[in-house]
């Protein structure tokens, strides 16, 4: 009986937390409809949440920087926000953030983060709609194999 009790805590303390996680996701995407409308005080919340570790909060803000949407925008500062979510497993970042690398957007062109973004964002689906085959093909032979054994090692920050 004892053992039931506790898995039964265990499973409604799992549900609470699950349930947090999925309502600080959906708060993020109500403020970052709002900040791109411009309301500040809505910035400043998906900007606490964000810096706080919640990931659609930090891939939010990287698009409202990338494209200028109730913010100045700022390549730089779009990038830094992606690279966090996109470093925590969030494939838009990542798809997000290789784009930025390959055309040289906020960060120094590289072809090799670019390819490793943009394969880590396509996972086993079909690479041709992340432009993995297009980066490729501008690769030297070196820098393809650099970037497919960082793909190869990759694990998600937690």
């Amino acid at each position: 009986m004892r053992i039931r009790i506790n898995f039964c805590t265990c499973c409604m303390v799992s549900l609470l937390v699950l349930s947090f996680s999925l309502q600080a996701q959906s708060s993020s995407d109500g403020l970052a409809a709002a900040a791109q409308k411009g309301d500040k005080v809505a910035f400043q919340k998906l900007l606490t949440l964000g810096e706080r570790g919640t990931l659609s909060a930090e891939f939010n803000l990287g698009f409202l920087y990338q494209h200028g949407e109730g913010v100045d925008k700022d390549a730089k500062k779009a990038a830094e926000w992606y690279q966090k979510a996109a470093e925590r497993g969030h494939p838009s970042a990542q798809y997000n953030l290789g784009g930025m690398y390959l055309r040289g957007d906020g960060v120094e062109k590289d072809l090799v983060m670019a390819y490793f973004w943009r394969k880590i964002a396509a996972g086993d689906e079909d690479e041709q709609s992340a432009g993995v085959s297009a980066i490729a093909k501008k690769m030297t032979s070196s820098e393809l194999s650099k970037a497919k054994k960082a793909v190869k090692n990759w694990k998600p920050r937690r």
